[in-house]
C-alpha cells in the first residue's frame, strides 16, 4: 500500500481508507478492547498502520493519537506478541520526538529497550548496567542499536547530554557487532 500512496502522494486518501476501516471494525466488533483477542489483535494492527501512513503525511498529532490507541490495544491483547507491541512504541516514540515531546520519547524508547531485554515496559525506574545489553540480545538485531540511537537523541534533545553520549556509544558499539 505504501508505494501505491507514496508514488502518488495521495497520503489524504489513504489516511480516509484506514480511518473508515477502523471505524468499521469498532462498530462490527464494539469498541470494548480490554479483552484480548484476534479481533483486537485486528483493531491493535489498523491503528498503528493509519498512525504509520499519518507520519507519513506529518500528520503527527493524529498519528499520536493512532500511535496511543494501538499501544493500548496492544498491551491488553493477549494475542498480540511483545514484537507488535514494541514495534508501536517505538512509533509512539518517533511521533513523540517529533513533537518535541523528548521526556514521553524517552519513555516510549526505553520501554522498547525493556521489552527487548524481557523486561516488563511498564516498570518504572531507568535502565541499569546497559554495558551488559549485548551479551542479553541476539547480536543480528539491529534494532536493539536503533533502539539506542533513539534514546541517545532523545536525551540529547532533553539536554541529558552524559546519557546520550552512553547510549549513543552504545548504539555505535552495537553495531560494530
Amino acid at each position: 500500500m505504501y508505494g501505491y500512496f507514496k508514488k502518488n502522494a495521495d497520503f489524504d486518501l489513504a489516511i480516509e481508507v484506514m480511518e473508515k476501516l477502523v471505524r468499521s471494525l469498532l462498530i462490527l466488533h464494539g469498541a470494548h478492547l480490554d479483552g484480548g483477542n484476534d479481533v483486537h489483535h485486528v483493531i491493535g494492527t489498523a491503528y498503528h498502520n493509519l498512525g504509520v501512513v499519518q507520519m507519513w503525511a506529518s500528520h503527527f498529532e493524529d498519528a499520536l493519537l493512532s500511535f496511543h490507541a494501538a499501544v493500548r490495544i496492544r498491551t491488553h491483547c493477549t494475542t498480540s506478541n511483545s514484537t507488535c507491541l514494541s514495534v508501536s512504541l517505538s512509533k509512539l516514540g518517533i511521533i513523540h520526538f517529533a513533537l518535541d515531546h523528548f521526556e514521553d520519547a524517552l519513555e516510549c524508547f526505553e520501554g522498547c529497550l525493556k521489552m527487548k531485554l524481557g523486561l516488563d515496559y511498564t516498570s518504572s525506574g531507568e535502565l541499569q548496567n546497559i554495558s551488559s545489553i549485548k551479551v542479553s540480545l541476539d547480536p543480528s538485531s539491529l534494532e536493539v542499536g536503533k533502539i539506542m540511537n533513539n534514546l541517545g537523541m532523545a536525551f540529547f534533545h532533553n539536554g541529558q547530554y552524559l546519557k546520550s553520549l552512553h547510549y549513543l556509544t552504545q548504539s555505535l558499539e552495537y553495531y560494530k557487532s
